[in-house]
């Protein structure tokens, strides 16, 4: 009877990851161009091999954004606690799913999959952005247009395969509430009906650690592009790559060292669909730290050397108090 009630719930579970898939498959109008900020090492990186440094998730974000998905789960959780009658599996249920969100992010156990990302603004100008990825000023913003890039795909959800996905980032907790919702409701809903026909403990909490598993799977695809709303004008969107290493054919796994220790990412291909060997880029900005009329000539001499249009070219008119080299 164990046996057959873990099948069950396998087979409802899985129908739920189509549902859930479903309802997260929502298609966001594209932006014409996305930035990404970086220094002058990553622009000529990324104009020389056409391709973008994607940083492993648990890599990604600062611990300040980990604890914001975490506490909107648990505000979600809580609040859907309150709406259903208390009962074993139900507590079983909530309380495996609470331990989780009080798990330092490090000990969670790994996921079917890992996932890298990179990050875009809507915005090319933007000193925030300066400051924190584009080289403090001294960097660049380089604007590709998402219609344009070969591959890119804004289907939902991030399927383990190597494919890429172009996610625009949420950053209203109200909609986040809403996703957390339906993400737990997806797996208790299943649990209950397969749960209530068992009255042994032990069996109860298995079945409900079963269940909270395919839900952190869901929460693991929501912190994708979940963040605080403090940080909403950035504008952000995130490519996304998503693979099991053990498939064997992944992309190849690289490490960079940093001052929080090696870092592991992968390099994937960011063409034009329609000139293969090129960027889609569409505008390249120059950093407020800089002396505009130098910094504007060598990037001129270096597009122009890799077959690309100057006229992309622009200045900040962000204000900086830092020193213009």
């Amino acid at each position: 009877m164990v046996g057959a009630a873990f099948a069950n719930l396998s087979d409802k579970l899985e129908i739920a990851r189509s549902e859930f898939a479903q309802f997260l498959n929502i298609q966001p109008k594209l932006p014409d161009v996305v930035f990404h900020y970086t220094d002058a090492a990553g622009l000529l990186g990324i104009l020389e091999k056409t391709n973008l440094w994607l940083t492993h998730f648990r890599f990604f974000s600062d611990s300040s954004e980990i604890v914001y998905v975490k506490e909107v789960v648990k505000k979600g959780a809580a609040a859907l606690r309150d709406k259903v009658a208390s009962t074993p599996l139900s507590d079983a249920l909530f309380t495996e799913v609470m331990r989780w969100q009080d798990t330092p992010w490090d000990e969670l156990p790994l996921f079917s999959f890992d996932a890298y990302l990179c990050c875009f603004s809507e915005t090319g100008d933007l000193l925030s952005q300066w400051r924190a990825y584009g080289s403090d000023g001294e960097g660049f913003s380089l604007g590709l247009d998402p219609s344009k890039a070969k591959d890119w795909s804004t289907k939902f959800p991030v399927v383990p395969d190597g494919s890429l996905r172009l996610l625009k980032v949420d950053y209203s907790e109200e909609s986040q509430l809403k996703l957390v919702n339906a993400a737990l409701s997806s797996v208790f809903l299943p649990l209950i009906e397969i749960g209530t026909q068992e009255s042994d403990s032990t069996t109860l909490e298995l079945l409900a650690r079963q269940a909270a598993m395919t839900f952190h799977e869901f929460v693991l695809q929501l912190s994708l592009f979940m963040k605080n709303p403090g940080f909403v004008e950035e504008r952000e969107w995130r490519v996304v790559c998503a693979f099991r290493p053990e498939d064997g054919s992944p992309p190849q796994i690289r490490f960079r060292a940093t001052p929080r220790g090696l870092v592991p990412y992968v390099e994937v291909e960011c063409e034009d669909k329609a000139s293969p060997g090129f960027l889609p880029l569409r505008k390249v900005v120059v950093g407020p730290a800089h002396s505009p009329a130098a910094a504007c000539r060598s990037i001129e001499l270096l597009l122009g050397s890799r077959g690309y249009d100057p006229g992309v070219i622009k200045t900040s008119r962000t204000s900086y108090r830092g020193r213009r080299r």
